[in-house]
């Protein structure tokens, strides 16, 4: 059965007591807008809760945005969570991040700039006095800032 909405109506959805429960539309923009009216949580679920499933967005041959308007959170629900292809084949770009707890990195960490910190450099786990390795790294004064021979050393073989 094909359906049509002319002159842009909302479909809208009502539950069994006839009670407005959420509503689709396109905006005079464009946009796809999607919204529940009722109900405790007034989440949107994309996909079937009871089963496994990918959810996509965009073409691969376009780049898309995915944007938390005013904030939010990304969570493994108590899982993992991969942001990135796991064979290392994405390219994954962090811009202005803070972090408010901590940070691990399992594998390696490119560096383009600086490290700073407000607490002490120690944290890096780093020696605080020039190593007897050749090739090793210390640090140099209480933390580290823009890279420079007074503050992060570095020994080539």
């Amino acid at each position: 059965m094909k359906h049509q909405v002319l002159n842009n109506e909302k479909i809208q959805f009502y539950n069994s007591a006839g009670e407005l429960m959420g509503e689709i539309f396109v905006s005079g923009s464009g946009d796809l807008v999607m919204f529940p009216t009722s109900g405790s949580s007034k989440d949107i679920i994309l996909g079937n809760q009871d089963t496994v499933g990918d959810v996509e967005i965009g073409l691969p041959s376009a780049e898309v945005s995915l944007k938390l308007m005013g904030g939010g959170t990304f969570t493994g629900n108590g899982n993992t969570l991969n942001i990135g292809a796991t064979n290392g084949t994405d390219t994954v770009n962090l811009y202005n991040v803070t972090y408010s707890q901590s940070l691990a990195v399992t594998g390696s960490v490119n560096v383009v700039g600086g490290i700073s910190t407000t607490t002490s450099a120690s944290f890096l786990g780093l020696p605080t006095s020039e190593p007897s390795i050749t090739g090793s790294l210390w640090i140099s004064g209480s933390s580290v800032a823009q890279p420079s021979s007074s503050y992060l050393m570095i020994f080539n073989p």
